[in-house]
């Protein structure tokens, strides 16, 4: 019994390493692919085409980490119970990997975890929640965000998975109610976000480390992304949308640039973050009616 205890550990840690070698080729739902028997994580499902191919899956439960609300009519058409614990690109907390395991834990089924693409957000969430419930060990966790494509420079993301810790099952019997869906910021508070970021970035390229404004360069384009993406933002006038969009396309292009880069101090840096500037200041300047 003695030697069971120590090898079962290892056992699920090695099952659910190689669950995750291999993508799954999901209608609906891009880069889907197992984090351990139980919990598979993706993209944002397609309408029905996605969910029914989860429920092809046998899975129940849908977690969103994404910060757009979720389909959840569509979802209960398809007998698919919704869990929505929006995260952001900075790291999942320690309250928001209890949720998450809380809801692998204790509701029935199989669990699809999703952001936006799958990439990034919900990798580490579901990583770092299998790791709080001993499915995963904390470096089966790292491989798993390589195996997944995670961009790396999420520091924040990447150390929710490595810093995990377990977490007793007892502990997670006290969640009786998970939220179906959660309101996104508004406005105000997601702006705030963006200037917090790229007062970062700039800071970045001023004192030329290259690493940190690639960094930031990277949050700031999600976070426009996603802004583009939210229900409110299709209610803005259209001169709001079209300042937003070119913002982001400004925040891709400085992105790429400072991927690579070994220096920030470069003309062509100076002049995209410039282009990244003017934009978030001209979409600052709109009266909420414009």
């Amino acid at each position: 019994m003695k030697i069971w205890s120590a090898i079962l550990p290892s056992l699920l840690f090695a099952g659910a390493a190689v669950c995750a070698a291999d993508p799954l080729n999901l209608e609906g739902c891009t880069n889907a692919r197992w984090v351990t028997p139980q919990v598979l994580v993706g993209g944002q499902p397609d309408g029905m085409i996605g969910f029914r191919s989860l429920q092809r899956q046998r899975i129940s439960t849908v977690i969103s980490v994404d910060g757009v609300q979720p389909d959840v009519e569509l979802a209960r058409r398809c007998e698919l119970r919704y869990v929505h614990i929006p995260i952001g690109y900075g790291g999942v907390s320690d309250q928001q990997i209890t949720t998450i395991a809380a809801a692998i834990h204790r509701l029935p089924g199989r669990v699809y975890i999703h952001c936006h693409h799958g990439k990034h957000r919900a990798p580490a969430a579901a990583a770092a929640a299998c790791v709080a419930l001993r499915q995963l060990s904390n470096e089966a966790g790292i491989e798993f965000l390589r195996a997944a494509g995670t961009d790396f420079r999420y520091t924040g993301l990447v150390n929710s998975v490595r810093r995990s810790k377990t977490i007793h099952l007892r502990n997670l019997n006290t969640f009786r109610e998970f939220s179906e869906s959660v309101k996104p910021p508004d406005l105000v508070e997601t702006m705030g976000q963006l200037d917090r970021t790229l007062q970062k970035l700039d800071h970045g390229v001023q004192t030329d480390q290259p690493q940190s404004a690639a960094r930031n360069s990277l949050t700031l384009h999600e976070l426009l992304k996603e802004l583009g993406r939210r229900k409110g933002t299709e209610n803005r006038s259209q001169k709001f949308r079209e300042l937003l969009s070119k913002s982001e396309r400004s925040a891709a292009m400085l992105n790429g640039h400072l991927r690579d880069a070994d220096s920030c101090d470069t003309v062509q840096t100076r002049e995209l973050l410039r282009a990244v500037k003017s934009g978030c200041v001209s979409c600052h300047s709109q009266r909420p009616g414009e």
